[in-house]
């Protein structure tokens, strides 16, 4: 500065390239980052889980997947912990995102595995409250995204439904994410760079990994908000980024989407009917769906087109949220069908944006009143149930008793995924092999994926592994392959074994599709990484 008053100069007369910057708060992400704390926070501090059972069929999956991860096994598509221990591949169809985001921060904390569970519902809360504040302040500028991501923040489906009475950490995390999506379009078409191509990749295989059903309703809108972009704004970038991003993110997903789609060998054995949780929180939210209709009234007049794409699914949602009763969709192996609570966390990320937009361009100067009034009218309806206690440490043992208690463990959404040749469980039993009683079990080594046994067996014989014959299991005794024959009525393994004394090992391993899952997903980073690093250069 000493140089400018040599030369009679000021800072104002530099151009503002040349001016030093000053750093200044900016409120708005203060005001944004409060919230979202005030709103994560007490999930975070309360002991144990919301009285649901989806959280406590989370918590077990969250356990499930940190014990094979410390058994250095860190992708497993297959659990011996369900169907009461006789196996099951069931991460193999559940999209992994929540229980992997859960366990990994098990191992990593060595927390109890409800506090994993609490931290992925409060990691969906805080991508539903930052995506919305981004996208739409990037859209329809700082004030909209403000009062958008307030009134999301504070709605009876974020503070009640999602994480208390739904507690779907998937649905909450698959939520938070399209917002984010949403931007990263935006992001890609206007500035063509290669870090947003691969940020839009890279949050797209996110949302995929999320959730099994609603994950592809929301990659969809995703996909056609992208569409509408194109054909409305003609000084976008080229229409290949948007559909370059999206496939490179398919394909990235692929170590889970693969299999998902193209194994076979398992059917869907209902055991009741889907819970259907009441829309009673989306009834609560009528403050704001009477600004939806004033936004309606107004997007129409104006001839808003963006924000009309909106309102248009709103409308539709809502028809479905009131009149279907039951299962709306259930696409693939009956695994996450579609219920009608299941749309309730899109119809409120989408009636705070439109709410949002609407007060703070139509009605500025009652833009924050309106605001608050949502708010107080919504919060008294509100209420945090009691947590269910657990014991800090979870064991196997405590694991199985409740399986065998309620019989919830290994079912997906009310139904149990077997062998296709099995319509029911077994009885539970207490060894891993059947043999005979005049054989002698020297030691064993167990693990998540690994059965280790040095037997003596006295005479050959034809033995039972109490395992369901999934694809990936192999079976070695003294290190060589033995055949395995699958029981036609229980769907248990069978071998045959010679006389004397062996090791017989019994490993879970990747199957074939699954490999080229990895595989695909590995070329698919490398495509990621050199096209965002050579359209930057």
């Amino acid at each position: 500065m000493n140089e400018l008053e040599q030369y009679g100069l000021s800072v104002e007369d530099l151009p503002e390239w040349m001016r030093p910057r000053q750093r200044r708060i900016h409120w708005p992400t203060v005001i944004i980052v409060s919230v979202i704390i005030l709103v994560c926070v007490p999930l975070l501090l309360r002991s144990g889980l919301p009285p649901s059972q989806e959280a406590e069929l989370e918590m077990w999956r969250v356990y499930a997947i940190s014990e094979h991860i410390r058994d250095g096994y860190l992708y497993p598509q297959w659990s011996t912990f369900y169907n009461r221990g006789y196996g099951s591949p069931i991460f193999t169809y559940l999209a992994p995102l929540p229980h992997y985001l859960g366990g990994v921060h098990n191992v990593l904390t060595d927390e109890p595995a409800y506090v994993s569970v609490r931290f992925v519902f409060a990691v969906g809360m805080m991508l539903g409250i930052a995506g919305t504040f981004g996208f739409v302040r990037q859209r329809w500028g700082l004030q909209a995204g403000m009062y958008s991501a307030l009134m999301f923040a504070a709605s009876p489906y974020l503070l009640r439904l999602g994480p208390y009475e739904h507690s779907d950490g998937g649905e909450l995390l698959a939520i938070g994410l399209f917002p984010v999506c949403l931007w990263a379009v935006e992001r890609v078409l206007r500035s063509g760079r290669g870090r947003d191509l691969a940020t839009l990749s890279i949050v797209i295989c996110l949302l995929l990994l999320a959730e099994n059903t609603l994950s592809l309703i929301l990659v969809t809108l995703v996909l056609s908000w992208g569409a509408l972009l194109l054909v409305l704004e003609k000084h976008t970038s080229d229409w290949r980024l948007l559909f370059g991003g999206i496939s490179l993110g398919m394909f990235l997903s692929a170590f889970y989407l693969l299999p998902y789609f193209t194994e076979s060998g398992v059917h869907w054995v209902e055991t009741g009917p889907p819970a259907d949780i009441g829309g009673f929180a989306f009834y609560l939210s009528l403050p704001l769906a009477g600004l939806v209709g004033a936004s309606f009234v107004w997007v129409v007049r104006r001839q808003q087109i963006h924000l009309l794409y909106f309102h248009i699914i709103l409308v539709i949602l809502t028809a479905l949220i009131v009149t279907v009763d039951g299962v709306i969709w259930s696409p693939f192996y009956g695994i996450g069908p579609l219920m009608r609570h299941d749309l309730i966390g899109l119809w409120t990320i989408l009636a705070a944006m439109c709410a949002g937009v609407f007060i703070s361009h139509a009605l500025p100067n009652r833009a924050a009143h309106l605001t608050a009034g949502v708010i107080v009218l919504t919060v008294p309806y509100i209420y945090l149930n009691d947590f269910q206690p657990y014991p800090r440490t979870l064991t196997i043992t405590q694991y199985r008793e409740f399986e065998e208690e309620t019989g919830i463990l290994a079912t997906v959404a009310n139904g149990n995924l077997l062998p296709e040749n099995v319509d029911q469980v077994p009885d539970p039993s207490q060894s891993f092999f059947l043999v005979s009683p005049d054989t002698t079990i020297l030691f064993r080594i167990d693990s998540s994926a690994n059965r280790e046994y040095f037997i003596q067996f006295n005479e050959s014989q034809r033995i039972t592994v109490n395992s369901f014959a999934f694809d990936g299991w192999s079976i070695t005794v003294d290190g060589e392959p033995v055949a395995i024959r699958v029981d036609g009525e229980s769907g248990l393994m069978e071998i045959t074994v010679p006389d004397g004394e062996f090791e017989l090992v019994a490993t879970v391993r990747h199957t074939f599709l699954q490999l080229w899952g990895f595989v695909v997903s590995g070329i698919t980073l490398l495509m990621i990484v050199t096209l965002g690093y050579g359209l930057d250069r």
